[in-house]
C-alpha cells in the first residue's frame, strides 16, 4: 500500500521481509498514490514465492498457510469489486 516499497525474500530459508504490502492485519489498498493494478500484481508476484514464514511491517510474523490465505482472499475481494 506504500508506493516504492519493497519485499526481501531470502530463497534458501524462505523468509520473506514483506514491509507494508503484506501482514497479518487489514490490507489498505487505497490512498494517496496507490495503484490497485500494482497492488494486485505484487501479491500475485509474492503468491508464487516458496514461502515459509513472513515478518510484515505491522503485526506479529506468520507461516506460509496464512500467508496464502490473506493474498487468495484479497484477489478474491478484488475479483468481486
Amino acid at each position: 500500500h506504500s508506493p516504492g516499497s519493497i519485499s526481501l525474500f531470502e530463497a534458501a530459508t524462505g523468509l520473506l521481509f514483506t514491509g507494508d504490502i503484506m501482514y497479518d492485519g487489514p490490507l489498505y489498498d487505497e490512498g494517496p498514490g496507490v495503484d490497485r493494478n500494482d497492488y494486485r500484481a505484487s501479491l500475485e508476484r509474492l503468491l508464487t514465492l516458496p514461502v515459509t514464514a513472513v515478518h510484515g511491517g505491522h503485526f506479529p510474523s506468520f507461516g506460509a498457510e496464512r500467508f496464502q490465505t490473506l493474498i487468495k482472499t484479497w484477489l478474491a475481494d478484488d475479483d468481486a469489486r
